[in-house]
Order: structure tokens, then sequence, then C-alpha cells
């Protein structure tokens, strides 16, 4: 499989070795900040593999860069188009 596929595993800030971190961002931040990492690893048309808030940002990033991404891979998380809330989330309070 290694042979054939690259893995990139994030570690998401706030989450094991990153904490402690300000945690004064957003998920939008976030997904950008996933996507500079992704640029300087010179990964191109990733799958985003994500579970819970993982998941969230592999929406998110669907939605912010949708000319980027192959597809995504998402498990146990709130479908975040549901009833309008990604246009909540882009345009919150």
């Amino acid at each position: 499989m290694e042979d054939k596929y690259r893995v990139f595993v994030w570690d998401a800030p706030g989450h094991a070795v990153s904490y402690p971190f300000q945690l004064d961002f957003d998920l939008f931040t976030e997904v950008k900040w996933l996507d500079e990492i992704l640029e300087k690893e010179g990964i191109k048309n990733p799958v985003i593999i994500g579970q819970s808030m993982g998941g969230y940002l592999g929406q998110i990033y669907a939605e912010l860069f949708p000319h980027k991404l192959k597809g995504t891979c998402d498990d146990r998380f709130t479908h975040l188009y549901k009833e309008g809330i990604i246009l909540q989330l882009n345009y919150g309070s």
C-alpha cells in the first residue's frame, strides 16, 4: 500500500502533541492552515479522511477548495449542509 499511496497525518491544533494551543481560531482558519501545509508538502488532489471534527474540516475544505480536492471520506459527524448550517458558518455572527 505504501508504494501506491502517500499518507499524511495531521495533528490538528489543540489535539495530541499540539496541545496546549491557543484556541482562538475557527474551523475555516484551521482549513486554511491545512491547505498551506498541503501546498508546502506538495500534496496535490488529496482525499481527506476525517472523523468527528475531521469530517467538518473535510467538508469545509471541499467548500473552500473544491478544485484542489479529489474527494472526502467522513465518519461520525453532522453534515454541515443540513438546513443551511454551512451558510451560518460562512457568514455567521
